[in-house]
């Protein structure tokens, strides 16, 4: 079940959102995420296609969530980046 203005997820691989009172549902097809970053990775190599992350994006997201794990354990503000 989903409060209004939510989003959730369904054990039987959907999402649903309210919004003002009117339910929308939307399948969604779950994948392993390491198969799909595999595939991704061959298509970028063997297609010359680009990929959806660069490596600066993950190093940025590691940051952060470094960062998060840092302000939880201190209780105080973690800044990112160069000062």
């Amino acid at each position: 079940m989903v409060i209004s203005g939510a989003l959730g997820t369904e054990p039987e691989g959907k999402i649903e959102g309210i919004v003002e009172g009117t339910s929308k549902a939307y399948p969604v097809i779950f994948k392993d995420p390491y198969v799909a970053e595999i595939e991704h990775f061959s298509k970028v190599i063997s297609e010359g296609t680009a990929p959806t992350m660069f490596g600066e994006e993950g190093l940025r997201n590691m940051q952060i969530v470094e960062a998060i794990y840092q302000s939880g354990k201190t209780g105080k503000t973690v800044k990112i980046g160069k000062e």
